[in-house]
């Protein structure tokens, strides 16, 4: 005799018409004769949560920062008097090497936090997505 597992019941309407969130959203995914795949409007609602960049979003701003330190960085510190740092500043090498430091110390502040945030609260997130089912009868998601 094989046993069955009771199927959940909907708080808001009671109904045993109920299906886990990723088993809903892997089945609202068609894919086409020439491999191009859509997803319907219920399977978008039902999207998994997306982890942070580590590497490329970081790596724009980084760039971004760069730029704006190189190009702008002689005139904005241009109230520091000394002789040695003015010239340090105006010149090539010294504005690379400033605003590229600024800039991968940058790159590296926001990598380390896009990757403590995947391990710890995107974690939770996916494990919360995991055990989230859906009402097919009225759309409710909840909790088992």
């Amino acid at each position: 005799m094989s046993r069955r597992r009771p199927r959940m019941q909907c708080p808001e309407c009671g109904s045993h018409y109920t299906q886990s969130v990723p088993l809903a959203h892997s089945q609202s995914i068609r894919t086409g004769y020439n491999g191009n795949q859509t997803i319907s409007e219920f399977g978008q609602a039902l999207e998994p949560p997306e982890p942070r960049s580590e590497f490329l979003v970081p790596l724009i701003i980084a760039i971004f920062l760069f730029g704006v330190l190189f190009f702008f960085l002689p005139t904005e510190i241009s109230w520091i008097g000394t002789g040695w740092v003015q010239d340090v500043i105006t010149s090539l090498w010294g504005r690379v090497g400033i605003s590229g430091g600024l800039a991968v110390a940058f790159l590296i502040f926001l990598s380390g936090g896009a990757i403590a945030h995947n391990t710890t609260a995107y974690a939770e997130d996916m494990d919360e997505w995991e055990c989230t089912v859906i009402c097919r009868r009225c759309g409710k998601q909840f909790h088992r």
